[in-house]
């Protein structure tokens, strides 16, 4: 069903998770190829990163219009996972 809030862009779906694993999405990342996982995640508050993967360079293209703009964009998954953990090591 379209209206499921546990569609994306609806943050539903992360907001279960968080609830059921107590999770804090304000200090978590979703990494996606495409605008609906990071509107999801944007609107549950956590930080977003683009993959150029897959979807992602065609996206990436398509953000250049929308009100908002992901907090990094990596080549890759791998390329993702180091830009948090500096960002992690950088804040400690």
């Amino acid at each position: 069903d379209d209206d499921c809030d546990c569609r994306k862009p609806k943050p539903g779906m992360l907001l279960r998770a968080a609830a059921e694993h107590r999770i804090d999405l304000r200090r978590s990342f979703v990494i996606g190829d495409k605008i609906s996982d990071l509107e999801a995640g944007r609107r549950a508050g956590s930080h977003t990163i683009l993959v150029l993967t897959g979807y992602g360079r065609e996206e990436w293209r398509a953000f250049q219009d929308r009100h908002f703009q992901p907090d990094h964009v990596g080549p890759d998954l791998l390329a993702a996972v180091h830009w948090i953990l500096a960002r992690e090591a950088a804040s400690t």
